[in-house]
């Protein structure tokens, strides 16, 4: 069976656009009617059919604090629907680059750019378990590149592979770079790299509409010493 050719059209109609509380965007949400198992591949899982917590956690901060990311080129690492790199984009981000493993998620972030008018992200998609870019060649710069994360701490492997990541993107970047990460304080998450920065109220993806919403916290990346 072919999954991509057709992947825009059956988001388009499959995944209605919803928007996200409090973020100003819309996204192409799976919903009980989607059949998304017509386009996902077996055993794959569509985290870009979803808002993620630690994602929308992250895109309200920008929308609080658009100076972290004023001017700037961001990369939005694991992006799944693009909602970070969107975030970014709309509070004056300069470009935004969305990194995932998933070649669904670039469908999905051009079809969510566009729901929200404005421009597309560069979408760099890596093998599985390869977050980490050689940032240089990649087109970041010290002084003038931001990196986000949000919910890619779910599971051991993840962890490490964006602990990875973020230090390497401290490392190539400065010590003065945004490199924030947003999360739910899910078991994997390093909460010894992280400072806290904000808190915002956030629902989980299966939540009922019942259940007492989240924390979603942001938290700055600690480069090692």
């Amino acid at each position: 069976m072919t999954y991509l050719p057709d992947a825009e059209a059956f988001i388009r109609a499959n995944l209605p656009l919803v928007e996200v509380p409090g973020t100003g965007l819309r996204l192409h949400l799976a919903g009980p009617r989607s059949g998304l198992s017509r386009l996902v591949p077996p055993g794959g899982t569509p985290y870009w059919a979803h808002a993620w917590p630690g994602g929308v956690a992250l895109a309200l901060h920008l929308a609080a604090q658009p100076e972290t990311v004023q001017g700037r080129s961001v990369w939005e690492i694991g992006a799944g629907s693009g909602l970070v790199s969107l975030a970014a984009l709309r509070a004056g981000a300069e470009a935004a680059t969305a990194v995932d493993t998933d070649p669904l998620a670039a469908v999905a972030t051009r079809v969510n750019a566009e729901a929200n008018g404005l421009p597309a992200p560069r979408v760099l998609i890596r093998a599985a378990g390869e977050l980490s870019l050689d940032w240089a060649s990649a087109g970041a710069s010290r002084g003038r590149s931001a990196v986000l994360a949000g919910d890619v701490f779910y599971d051991a492997a993840s962890a490490r592979h964006a602990t990875e990541a973020l230090d390497g993107a401290a490392a190539a970047l400065g010590p003065d770079a945004p490199i924030l990460v947003g999360d739910i304080g899910r078991r994997f998450l390093p909460r010894d790299r992280l400072e806290p920065l904000a808190c915002y109220p956030v629902r989980d993806v299966g939540d009922p509409p019942s259940a007492p919403l989240r924390e979603g916290w942001v938290f700055r990346w600690t480069p090692l010493p």
